[in-house]
């Protein structure tokens, strides 16, 4: 995780320049800050009025406590004054994509409590980031994220959100120069309702007027006594130029028999958006994405040609994937093919036993909320699969996407054989 590191200094006159560094470390020992991380490289202040000293680039090996150090390293000087000391994750730039099913992700937003009820912005692995009701209050809560953008340029901001059946949550999405409720005074998606448990995307357009930081805030506005406002991803990328590459073309993800993998196989776009021809370099690269994060990039490929890619990383898992594939340009981003959703699964040796006790286990298995009420299974109650299922004989079963019926074709068909052993077993003895 980057970290974005400023402070205000001077000295106390122009004659008496001073030298500092910064350093980071877990214990507050000159020592122990000496061997520690580099914050900021070495400094000269050579002025008596506060100049800002800054770095983004900060970063530490593993997470905890630490104490940040600066060390003025002038020998025979006058004196020197501080100000401001900041540390605040480093500006994130686009095309951003912020996976909320992964712990992680919320880390990189700060987070205003409006109303200072305690009822705020958190995060589960089950809601993503969330907003938890309040019995009395409306919801007042900024969810805000830093971001770097180019002036003049177009940006798509889509938020994928979801509530429940039963409440209607609210929210819009604000952005700013400043990460205060003040601050935040341009609307990129107004204020909406949302009663749905399916994941839904909302969509608005951004330009920045100038170059630098902004600040993009998911504003919970829901009424008292609501539920859970879930947002599951927010993506902001720019908005693609006419002469950008078009989507590629014949875009095929098929899934592999032997392991746990797919193939995916495309043509570069011969085309730009605007309906131009390509030429040899106008392609800058290709990006496939499986489930909205890069896991291979294509350099500079040639307009037309063929490629295929085996995706079996060692973090795939059984289930339901979406891969998509994108296009750049000298301007930026291009064309984005649409996504396409496969279910990938691993080669099962019968017998196969699954242990529905852990986590792990259950992810592997697709649910269906066919009242859409919004009680269903989960991991954490896994318990509930325990029961013994009944046969009910000229029931069609329904195609999930899962892992197919053979398995169980196999295994009754032993325990066919197994009863049909035993009857003409208990046959022989009776004789």
């Amino acid at each position: 995780k980057k970290y974005h590191f400023a402070i205000d200094s001077r000295i106390q006159s122009s004659n008496y320049p001073e030298t500092f560094e910064v350093k980071a470390a877990k214990e507050a020992t000159a020592d122990a800050l000496s061997a520690g991380t580099e914050v900021l490289a070495q400094q000269t202040i050579s002025n008596a009025t506060y100049s800002t000293y800054e770095t983004e680039g900060f970063s530490v090996t593993e997470t905890g406590y630490y104490y940040i150090g600066i060390h003025n390293t002038s020998l025979d000087q006058w004196t020197q004054y501080v100000d401001n000391f900041l540390i605040e994750a480093a500006p994130i730039t686009a095309p951003y994509t912020g996976d909320f099913s992964q712990e992680g992700t919320i880390d990189d937003y700060g987070v205003i409590d409006a109303n200072n009820d305690g009822k705020t912005w958190t995060w589960s692995a089950s809601n993503g980031a969330y907003y938890p009701y309040s019995s009395t209050n409306q919801a007042d809560d900024y969810l805000i994220l830093p971001i770097k953008l180019e002036a003049g340029k177009n940006y798509n901001v889509t938020v994928t959100a979801a509530s429940s059946t039963s409440w209607a949550e609210k929210f819009e999405v604000k952005a700013g120069k400043t990460a205060t409720v003040e601050g935040l005074s341009t609307t990129i998606i107004p204020e909406t309702t949302i009663q749905t448990s399916t994941d839904t995307e909302y969509e608005g357009t951004f330009t920045p007027d100038e170059a630098g930081t902004y600040y993009v805030a998911i504003h919970a506005t829901s009424d008292a006594d609501m539920f859970n406002l879930k947002i599951k991803k927010l993506v902001i990328e720019a908005v693609a130029e006419g002469n950008a590459p078009a989507a590629v073309d014949a875009l095929t993800v098929t899934p592999l028999s032997d392991v746990l993998g797919a193939t995916i196989a495309f043509n570069a776009p011969t085309k730009s958006i605007d309906g131009a021809d390509l030429a040899e370099g106008d392609i800058t690269k290709i990006e496939i994405l499986r489930d909205g994060n890069v896991i291979h990039t294509i350099e500079n490929p040639a307009p037309g040609t063929a490629h295929t890619y085996m995706d079996i990383a060692s973090d795939l898992t059984i289930g339901t994937h979406k891969y998509q594939v994108i296009s750049y340009g000298a301007s930026g981003i291009g064309g984005k093919s649409e996504e396409i959703s496969v279910f990938l699964s691993d080669v099962l040796n019968v017998p196969y036993t699954f242990n529905l006790t852990t986590n792990e286990t259950f992810s592997t298995f697709s649910v269906i909320d066919n009242n859409a009420d919004s009680k269903r299974t989960t991991g954490s109650s896994i318990g509930d699969l325990t029961k013994p299922i009944e046969n009910t004989p000229g029931v069609e079963l329904p195609s999930t996407g899962g892992i197919g019926t053979t398995i169980f074709y196999v295994t009754g068909a032993v325990l066919a054989l197994g009863a049909g052993i035993l009857l003409i077993t208990k046959r022989r003895m009776n004789r």
